[in-house]
């Protein structure tokens, strides 16, 4: 695991897109044209007994291209780092809760009091996929914590615990017939599981009904 944790992310046909950033003074001028330069606009401490140090770091800034700026909050909790628009950080006795308008992550402490990813919710939530039928409170709620654990993963290959929430993901869409979106997440997932798991790739072709690939986009 690195140190330090930056992310930076674009929504891209309905599914977040996490891809890793050299961290860069926040005053910088970007080299391409076409790249944001991020600005400071205010910065602050949220209290956190969890987090080292007991607070959050929490910074407003303004990334900026050649037309227009995007408002973000950017997050820096211990070695880690998130930034997202619309970005919340909540902290519980328990945990630090991470809330973004497309995705949600938990860390919780280690004995040694490092955080680490909690993947208990999705762990859960994938256990209850593998049964029955999800809701779609459920179903919502797991695709916010999949996307979480893609934050945290920050790139592929993905931790085997995304993977299998992914996959838990895809069990419940199927089961209710909701064929874009497994379509969608299907292909993302044949693109990031590694051809030397043998048993994800078992799994995955498993859950690839001839309705996933013959239904018409009429139908979608």
């Amino acid at each position: 695991m690195k140190t330090t944790h930056r992310l930076l992310f674009t929504l891209t046909c309905g599914w977040l897109a996490a891809t890793s950033a050299v961290a860069e003074p926040l005053s910088a001028t970007p080299e391409d044209p076409d790249e944001a330069e991020a600005r400071l606009r205010d910065a602050d401490a949220l209290p956190c007994p969890l987090a080292p140090g007991g607070r959050v770091w929490l910074e407003q800034i303004d990334a900026c291209g050649a037309s227009a700026c995007e408002a973000l909050t950017r997050a820096h909790v211990g070695a880690w780092t998130f930034e997202d628009s619309g970005l919340q950080v909540r902290c519980t006795p328990e945990r630090v809760e991470l809330i973004a308008p497309a995705w949600e992550l938990a860390l919780a402490p280690t004995a040694t009091g490092r955080l680490r990813v909690d993947d208990e919710a999705a762990v859960e939530l994938a256990r209850r996929a593998s049964t029955e039928p999800l809701d779609e409170a459920a179903r919502r709620h797991l695709a916010r914590l999949y996307e979480g654990l893609r934050v945290a993963d920050g790139a592929p290959p993905y931790a085997p615990r995304t993977l299998r929430a992914g996959l838990a993901l895809l069990r419940a869409e199927l089961a209710v017939g909701q064929w874009a979106q497994a379509r969608a997440l299907r292909e993302d997932l044949e693109a990031q599981v590694p051809a030397s798991d043998i048993d994800a790739r078992g799994e995955l072709s498993a859950l690839t009904p001839p309705a996933l690939t013959e239904t018409s986009e009429s139908q979608l």
